[in-house]
């Protein structure tokens, strides 16, 4: 090794094989060696700090713009009253925070809902992304229609 990360060792690997036209199933050896350092590096992460590192992966991956999309839908469906927090489940709720979040939610406006939502999963957007919102009322209403024939 030249002393360059892992990262950077993989990145040349796949430069270097581009243009062959030779398709291998395995990867090379030193590609290996190169994935299995950074396996250990972010189990030894994971280990450390397991909180911190599921939030670098999920950035990593793009799922907290997702997660602020379901956010924000559950938070307009209570908002038009598609969806109402129970009494009972206000007095006696196994996660008071998320009931506490969601009656100060629907009072704000849209712009202070969406940023609110994106904090709340550990993202410093400030809009949600059409694509991923209209996902997540679809999604939501989908869940809400089938549980609704459910109960008739």
């Amino acid at each position: 090794m030249n002393g360059s990360s892992p990262v950077a060792e993989i990145s040349e690997t796949s430069k270097t094989r581009k243009g062959t036209g030779l398709a291998r199933t395995t990867p090379p050896l030193k590609l290996q060696a190169s994935i299995t350092r950074l396996k250990l590096c972010l189990l030894e992460r994971f280990i450390a700090n397991p909180a911190q590192t599921r939030h670098e992966v999920r950035v990593k991956l793009g799922v907290l713009n997702a997660l602020a999309a379901e956010v924000i839908a559950l938070t307009v469906f209570l908002c038009e009253d598609l969806l109402q927090l129970r009494p009972t489940l206000i007095t006696s709720s196994s996660n008071p925070a998320a009931v506490r979040f969601f009656a100060i939610a629907v009072k704000l406006p849209m712009e202070l809902q969406m940023i609110l939502c994106h904090r709340a999963v550990g993202s410093m957007k400030q809009n949600i992304l059409r694509k991923d919102s209209e996902a997540a009322f679809k999604s939501l209403a989908r869940i809400l229609l089938l549980l609704d024939l459910q109960s008739e």
